[in-house]
């Protein structure tokens, strides 16, 4: 686990950050897995959940993560980012209508 945990550090580091200073627009697709190691990472350097994501008592939810879903990062020119969608996956049973079967749906990260 050491050496995902540093590829995706690294990656951050070296493909992410760089485009704080512009206006673009990044996409990353990636499993499910690999974007909860990535919550975790940034909300242990101080990146925060959009007030749209805590519950009333102020500690952010933990969300699922399904493969497929969108997990949105605002990121500043200076200073920790944040989370403005995290494991949303509307988009998925709205286009095959699942919403009676959101339940079923396996989460990808094992909860």
């Amino acid at each position: 686990m050491e050496s995902v945990h540093k590829r995706l550090h690294e990656f951050w580091r070296d493909n992410i950050l760089p485009f704080r200073d512009t206006d673009a627009t990044v996409l990353i697709v990636t499993h499910a897995g690999l974007v909860g190691k990535l919550r975790k990472n940034l909300l242990g350097q101080g990146y925060t959940v959009h007030p749209s994501l805590q519950y009333r008592s102020g500690n952010a939810r933990i969300l699922e993560l399904r493969n497929c879903s969108i997990t949105e990062i605002f990121i500043p020119k200076t200073g920790p980012g944040k989370f403005i969608r995290i494991g949303e996956w509307e988009h998925l049973c709205s286009a095959y209508d699942l919403r009676d079967t959101m339940v079923e749906l396996a989460d990808s990260t094992g909860n």
